[in-house]
This record gives C-alpha cells, sequence and structure tokens, in this order.
C-alpha cells in the first residue's frame, strides 16, 4: 500500500507516547488508591500522564483538520484504499460499531477540547476511560506495521513497549508511594 512516510514517522513516536503516559496514569492511580497517599504532587503527577495521554492520542486519532499526524494523514492522494482499509479493520478488530467509535471519540476529543487542551468554564466532561484507546494503539500497530510492508522499521511492537514501560515504571511508582506514605505518618 501507498502510505506517507513522513507522516509515519512522527506519527508511532506519538501513540508510543500515548502509552507510555496511560500505563504510567494507570500505575500511578493504582498505587495512589492502594497506598491510600494524600499527596498533591501526586495527584499532579497522575493528573499530568493523564492529560497527555489523552492529547497524544488525539493527536493522531482525535479531529483531523489541524493534525498533520492524524491518522487520515497516512493516506497519499490516491489513499482512499487505506482510509477504508483503517476503519473497517480497526471497527471489526475492536468489536464496535462505527456509533460506539464516534461515540468514544467524542469523549476523549471532548476532554481534550473542554479540559486537557483548553479551559471551558462550564466543563462537566468525564475523565474518559482509557482501556479502548489502549486497544485502539495496539490496533495501530499491528494494522501500520503490514501498511508499510515491505518497509520495516527497528522499533518494538507496543505490546512489548507496553510490558516494558511497566515492568520498569510499577516497582519505582511503587517505592515512591510506599516512601510517600511513611512519610505522612511520621508527619502526623
Amino acid at each position: 500500500m501507498k502510505y506517507n512516510a513522513t507522516v509515519f514517522q512522527h506519527q508511532f513516536p506519538i501513540v508510543k507516547t500515548f502509552l507510555q503516559h496511560a500505563v504510567y496514569y494507570r500505575l500511578a492511580s493504582a498505587a495512589y488508591a492502594t497506598y491510600q497517599v494524600k499527596d498533591e504532587y501526586w495527584v499532579a503527577t497522575i493528573n499530568a500522564h493523564c492529560l497527555q495521554a489523552i492529547i497524544n492520542w488525539c493527536i493522531v486519532f482525535g479531529a483531523d483538520g489541524c493534525n498533520a499526524t492524524h491518522w487520515k494523514n497516512l493516506a497519499t492522494t490516491d489513499g482512499k484504499y487505506l482510509l477504508d482499509d483503517f476503519r473497517t479493520q480497526c471497527l471489526a478488530t475492536l468489536q464496535i460499531t462505527p456509533k460506539g467509535w464516534h461515540e468514544y471519540w467524542g469523549q476523549m476529543t471532548s476532554f481534550r477540547n473542554e479540559y486537557a487542551a483548553h479551559r471551558q468554564l462550564d466543563s462537566s466532561c468525564p475523565v474518559p476511560a482509557l482501556d479502548t484507546a489502549f486497544r485502539i494503539a495496539h490496533f495501530y500497530d499491528k494494522w501500520i506495521r503490514k501498511v508499510i510492508l515491505p518497509d520495516v522499521f527497528d522499533e518494538p511492537s507496543l505490546h512489548i513497549s507496553e510490558a516494558k514501560f511497566t515492568s520498569n515504571a510499577k516497582p519505582l511508582i511503587e517505592a515512591l508511594m510506599n516512601q510517600t506514605k511513611q512519610m505522612e505518618e511520621t508527619i502526623v
């Protein structure tokens, strides 16, 4: 398939960055709840990872009018097949309807537009669950590797990267969370 290599070269690292922040957000949120920490630093850190994850996801999968790295920009001028292939395979793989995709996409982009990247004073957008965003990122990883054939790139799969982010960060986050909890108990 023909694809825009320049877009891909910028796009894949953004999807990987989404995944990294999403993993750190999940790990830190879980440890914060487990250790029952009450600390502004951890709240700010957790929130920052959440916001960066959503912003990065939206750069590639959100509104397509303003982001040169949006997935639709992978298609060359004759690339309608590429766009249709992504839509069809993504929906089938995730087992969601076009309406389900649009609803999830709306949650992510509304949160980005009303809270993460901009602020609306009357925004009531809840933080979207990132499970579907993870699944879309992993689908994209498998799909793009087929699209670029016979080209290849020396980058591990996002499943491997996710496992590495988790194995490297989880013990660190838990140790720091535990230290924070111990400091809180000492101060009280």
